[in-house]
């Protein structure tokens, strides 16, 4: 017994003899039973202690280390079955990147998609969101999963345009080097989406589908280099937070009636728009 846990039993006994033990022998025996409590109890923490390890680096190839430590600290509130609910999608994509990747070194095609999804991995984590997948050279990020805020919306939109920033701030430092430069179509799209792990009995990711998530991979692959590109039920969320100018409609893939979109106008200026939400 080791702080109000019974571990087990230790059994002794003398088939020669009745009352075989004297009590130094059994208090011999009491201290080795409680040695051997302590022992499971050292190991069942260790245990505990490794696994909450693996469970925190793998949320973290996700989630930014803040969000990591709210959901460890409150894991109740995080439900990863599958649940139908409201979510901001954020799809980039770099254009013209595989034509460009066949005429450069392997080495460098690597070395420069992570100092980009290095930069636009950090954005999306300092702004709150989910890190879904790399797709190529292309990003899905999630707003309002699994943690949700009031202004998600903002938060994506804020970032994407950030995100297109810090790309414009990458080209001059990779022109200045006499590398080639790159330029990123961003779509966004808000709805319902059914989120939670998803995969087989070997290997499952947390992540979310759902038509919400189609339409937002359309926008990004409409959108030219240097655009974002927001839904209607997007840019209704952002109530003018963002400048944004409407296009024509998209009659995109698997949909009947064109949707309504916008183009969100940004500036390579630091400054965040007024009325932009802050950093998470």
């Amino acid at each position: 017994i080791y702080k109000d846990t019974v571990f087990g039993l230790f059994y002794v006994d003398c088939l020669t003899k009745p009352y075989a033990f004297s009590k130094d022998e059994l208090a011999i025996f009491s201290v080795i039973a409680a040695e051997a409590a302590i022992g499971f109890d050292n190991a069942r923490s260790h245990e505990e202690l490794s696994r909450r390890v693996v469970e925190r680096k793998a949320l973290e190839r996700f989630l930014s280390g803040a969000i990591v430590e709210k959901i460890l600290a409150n894991p109740d509130q995080i439900h990863l079955g599958g649940e139908n609910q409201t979510a901001t999608i954020l799809f980039a994509d770099i254009r013209g990147f595989t034509r460009m990747s066949e005429k450069m070194d392997p080495h460098q095609v690597v070395e420069l998609l992570n100092e980009y999804f290095s930069e636009m991995t950090d954005l999306i984590f300092d702004n709150g969101g989910t890190l879904d997948k790399y797709l190529g050279d292309g990003i899905m990020a999630l707003f309002g999963a699994p943690i949700a805020h009031v202004d998600d919306v903002a938060r994506a939109v804020r970032t994407a345009v950030e995100m297109q920033r810090a790309l414009a701030q990458l080209n001059r430092d990779w022109e200045a080097r006499g590398q080639q430069s790159l330029r990123a179509g961003i779509g966004v799209n808000t709805g319902q989406v059914t989120a939670g792990n998803i995969g087989s009995s070997r290997r499952m990711d947390y992540t979310v589908i759902g038509d919400t998530v189609n339409l937002a991979s359309r926008l990004c692959a409409n959108a030219a280099g240097g655009q974002v590109l927001v839904s209607e039920s997007t840019f209704q969320e952002l109530e003018g937070a963002f400048p944004a100018r409407k296009l024509d409609p998209l009659l995109v893939k698997g949909k009947e009636i064109p949707v309504e979109l916008y183009e969100i106008q940004w500036s390579e200026s630091a400054a965040p728009p007024p009325g932009a939400p802050a950093s998470a």
